[in-house]
């Protein structure tokens, strides 16, 4: 309970996206749903600037699923909150 757990997919998922937004409410924590599709990134914000403000919203854990390979790594560099790796790369 007090965790606030963000999902930030760069890619299009269901299942993966759905099982971690599940997870995380049977565990209490709030969540945020994040799709790239129509956010800041198709405007050119960057992977991890866009990362940094949702992090500044108080979130402790994310949740990221990427096409790049070694996306959560390079993030998990950038970032305070604990990353988890829902996918990268082919």
């Amino acid at each position: 309970a007090g965790s606030v757990v963000a999902n930030l997919f760069f890619e299009p998922s269901t299942r993966t996206r759905t099982s971690f937004s599940l997870a995380a409410k049977r565990l209490s924590a709030d969540t945020i749903d994040f799709s790239s599709a129509g956010s800041s990134v198709s405007k050119g914000e960057s992977f991890i600037d866009t990362a940094r403000n949702i992090e500044a919203m108080g979130v402790s854990h994310v949740v990221v699923r990427h096409s790049s390979a070694g996306a959560p790594h390079v993030l998990s560099r950038h970032l305070d909150a604990s990353v988890l790796n829902a996918g990268d790369g082919t």
